[in-house]
């Protein structure tokens, strides 16, 4: 996205709040290329697949071990980093590929156990008509910030790279995100 355009908001689009609750309205400074990204899961492609996948993603594929494995031969089992880690981009990756079956069976562990699913709370605030949050992503910062606030929202402007995570900006992102705020008031 755009710097100067709207990426997001908190709570989220659709989420019912109150006139007169706080909404942060996340706006783009354009891409990072510092910032750490989440590690693709390329678990289950075959080795190739997975390193032009990575490739793609600006990582580099530095090593790849193979191990004997129930999985199909070159089928990728693992990767280091994980799936999900947050690793700045052009990481090294190692992966590990399935040689395929022993000849000998195999043991196999049982169904790992899952946890429930997660709740969360609702919204809040000090009004009493309820409203939707509009969708605004693709908006300017003003058009957004004004939609927002049309519907009795208090929207405080926080501006992040394209690429962040919630709590991650760059200094000088912050740096941007106060000189919004002040300027929102």
């Amino acid at each position: 996205m755009p710097e100067g355009f709207a990426i997001g908001t908190a709570p989220g689009e659709n989420s019912p709040l109150r006139r007169g609750s706080g909404i942060t309205l996340f706006v783009s400074v354009g891409q990072c290329t510092q910032c750490p990204v989440p590690f693709p899961n390329v678990v289950g492609l075959t080795a190739a697949e997975a390193s032009l996948r990575l490739q793609d993603g600006g990582f580099r594929v530095e090593r790849t071990s193979t191990m004997v494995s129930p999985e199909e031969a070159d089928k990728v089992l693992s990767t280091d980093p994980a799936p999900g880690a947050e690793v700045p981009p052009g990481s090294p990756v190692v992966l590990t590929v399935s040689a395929g079956p022993q000849p000998a069976p195999t043991t196999t562990a049982g169904p790992v156990p899952t946890t429930g699913p997660v709740t969360g709370g609702g919204g809040g605030g000090g009004g009493t008509t309820p409203v939707v949050v509009p969708a605004v992503v693709g908006h300017t910062a003003e058009d957004a910030r004004q939609e927002l606030e049309r519907l009795g929202l208090r929207a405080t402007v926080e501006e992040r790279h394209v690429n962040d995570h919630p709590g991650r900006c760059s200094r000088a992102g912050r740096r941007r995100a106060r000189r919004w705020r002040r300027a929102a008031r």
